[in-house]
């Protein structure tokens, strides 16, 4: 009923629905985005709102699919209020809370809004938990309602998911209930599993090049700072899709992603910070391994002037990450403010004074960076052997910054990132990976221990992990250095 009523309230207000269709491509970058739809229609558009949402998880637990008197809550949502069933217990946590996903964060509501409706009907109301999160005032004075309505509620071991604690057979639950600290066994007419949220829709995400997170939802540019957009320019995320959301999140979430979208679309042009790739025509071979490396896809191959083609970047599309510069081998892409001979430049001025002593760190930007400013924020002491060199990414680092870094005598060179499957830049730091596992073997085989160069990852909050990171590879400096000396 909410969703027929907000279908009618957009077509009045002009909204171009398109009912029953999917998108098979899309692509573009900020101002200038094409989609192709499952109906021939093509749209061209200058921001895109993600509102991908989530899928339920699908039971394989307590003989769901094969006991008709095992439901999801989103099956038992279709049956209110006409429920046959007596008794009725409802199982939380199923698919949420284990190894591979957190908390869905609308299922303790959703549950407890059941459970009461089913106890105002007569029924008898079984409540089996783990815990019990109430993300609202609203879901709290739910919670309270219920209670005093009659539903029973029974807690679990709250470290082991509902398959582990909980077992059905023939219309019975046996457990054992964490408070009464005895084993329970509950007849049942109707037992209902209360599922978690997956990620969604997959194709749309993986052609924008959206970051997902570590759990595969979609990734935002920034927690606190934006909330609502993508890492890419121009794409913002409305709802489940980032995350598991209930309703009224959702909703919040989407406002916003609106808001974003309509400050967008109201400018003539669009002003970008200078931080963009440029590249030497002159220099370029056409090769394309800048275009293949590229996570935001904004180089494109041309024409050029001599017979083969040459790179361009798309400025509006570019972030800045740098990771094109450092792929190219040819010298041929420039990256402002992080150019090779500024970066050079502070490695050869950080190794100036008793390098052997010193660890070289390359921080990004986004995480690493931050996460050595949080260590100082937080008063954090470590051994002051660091000498960090800043740049937009990790993928801005390339073997050429090392193996300087080694011939100035650098004692060991730490290159630091934001956690795989958290990057700003989408994917930019699997590169990092794939080429420091070369750059290890390479200097190896020059006689650098392996424990003289090393990658870590640091997200913004890790202050101490960056501090407990340098200390280990102050005690490498510390052991070559006595190895050195004989001292």
């Amino acid at each position: 009923a909410l969703l027929d009523e907000k279908i009618r309230a957009a077509e009045a207000a002009g909204v171009r629905l398109h009912l029953g269709t999917e998108i098979e491509v899309i692509g573009g970058h900020i101002g200038h985005y094409s989609a192709r739809l499952t109906n021939g229609e093509e749209i061209e558009a200058g921001a895109v709102i993600m509102a991908t949402g989530a899928v339920p998880y699908v039971p394989s637990v307590f003989d769901y699919g094969r006991d008709p008197r095992v439901i999801t809550n989103l099956e038992l949502e279709a049956l209110l209020p006409d429920v046959a069933a007596k008794r009725v217990t409802f199982v939380g946590c199923v698919g949420s809370r284990n190894e591979e996903r957190g908390c869905s964060r609308y299922c303790c509501a959703s549950m407890i809004q059941q459970a009461l409706a089913l106890r105002r009907q007569g029924k008898y109301v079984r409540v089996l938990y783990r815990d019990i999160r109430t993300f609202s005032r609203h879901a709290e004075e739910l919670y309270e309602e219920a209670m005093r309505a009659g539903v029973q509620f029974f807690r679990f071991d709250s470290d082991a998911t509902p398959e582990q604690a909980l077992a059905y057979q023939d219309g019975v639950v046996s457990f054992r209930d964490h408070l009464l600290g005895r084993a329970i066994a509950l007849p049942t007419d109707l037992l209902v599993l209360v599922v978690g949220l997956l990620p969604g829709q997959e194709t749309v995400s993986q052609q924008l090049k959206v970051a997902h997170s570590e759990d595969g939802f979609l990734l935002e540019k920034h927690p606190k700072l934006g909330p609502a957009e993508a890492g890419s320019p121009g794409i913002y995320l409305a709802g489940a899709c980032q995350a598991p959301k209930d309703v009224r999140e959702s909703v919040a979430q989407a406002l916003a992603a609106a808001a974003k979208a309509s400050v967008l679309l109201a400018r003539d042009t669009i002003t970008k910070e200078p931080i963009t790739a440029s590249i030497d025509s002159n220099e370029c071979t056409g090769c394309g391994v800048c275009q293949a490396t590229c996570p935001f896809s904004a180089i494109e191959l041309l024409n050029g002037t001599r017979r083969h083609e040459v790179a361009h970047v798309i400025e509006a599309a570019c972030e800045g990450c740098g990771t094109c510069a450092a792929a190219c081998e040819f010298d041929a892409i420039t990256m402002p403010y992080f150019t090779d001979a500024q970066i050079l430049a502070q490695i050869d001025a950080a190794l100036a004074d008793l390098p052997e002593e010193k660890v070289l760190v390359f921080a990004c930007n986004w995480c690493s960076y931050a996460g050595a400013d949080q260590a100082g924020i937080e008063k954090i002491q470590y051994p002051p052997v660091a000498r960090i060199i800043r740049s937009m990414c990790s993928g801005r680092v390339e073997e050429d910054f090392i193996a300087r870094a080694f011939e100035r005598g650098a004692g060991a060179v730490l290159v630091t990132g934001c956690h795989l499957g958290d990057c700003h830049y989408i994917n930019a730091n699997n590169r990092t990976v794939e080429r420091f596992e070369l750059w290890r073997q390479k200097f190896a085989r020059q006689g650098i221990a392996p424990e003289r160069l090393q990658l870590h990852w640091v997200s913004a909050a890790e202050g101490k992990q960056f501090a407990a990171k340098i200390r280990e590879m102050a005690e490498v400096v510390g052991g070559r250095t006595r190895q050195l000396t004989g001292v």
